[in-house]
């Protein structure tokens, strides 16, 4: 869609309505996944993590991220997907709470506290008990100036992901 947008093949109108046709049909999937693993509370051979998953303030390219819940999902995860443009003081309230193993945020197009690498250092400080999985066009800009050791690990594809979450899923 981005790419079509990109070279004048479709407009923004065509954009955002193509997207939440895309977001309706991932939406639903979703669903029906919980219902089925619903009905099935032992069907899952992995062991369950929570994953917290958001998009940073200026960001709401979220139809990756959906996938992403659909993915965490279909692998038996706990998942609260909190959306788009959450502010970074939200993220306490809601690391406390919920007490994730893992967040996942793609940095795509904007950063409103500065630069990525700032954003990320911030991260690190402010949450380091759990991991942060990070992806997005601006992460992968930015694989140089950032230390992706300990609490951060950059996310370049879906088969990352996959890879990450099956072998965190079966180790004991």
């Amino acid at each position: 869609i981005g790419i079509l947008w990109q070279t004048g093949s479709i407009n923004p109108a065509h954009e955002h309505f193509i997207t939440n046709i895309i977001r309706q049909k991932i939406i639903v999937g979703i669903d029906r996944l919980e219902e089925t693993a619903s009905l099935d509370p032992h069907a899952s051979h992995y062991r369950s993590r929570k994953y917290l998953l958001y998009l940073p303030e200026g960001e709401y390219h979220e139809l990756g991220l959906l996938f992403a819940s659909y993915l965490l999902k279909a692998r038996g995860q706990r998942v609260a997907y909190i959306g788009t443009n959450v502010p970074y003081p939200d993220l306490a309230i809601l690391d406390q709470q919920y007490q994730p193993d893992f967040t996942l945020f793609a940095l795509t197009s904007a950063i409103a506290q500065g630069s990525v690498g700032e954003y990320l250092a911030k991260v690190r400080a402010d949450f380091p008990q759990c991991t942060h999985l990070v992806t997005g066009p601006l992460a992968v800009m930015a694989e140089e100036e950032v230390s992706w050791d300990g609490p951060l690990k950059l996310i370049r594809d879906f088969r990352e992901l996959i890879a990450l979450v099956e072998r965190e899923a079966q180790a004991s």
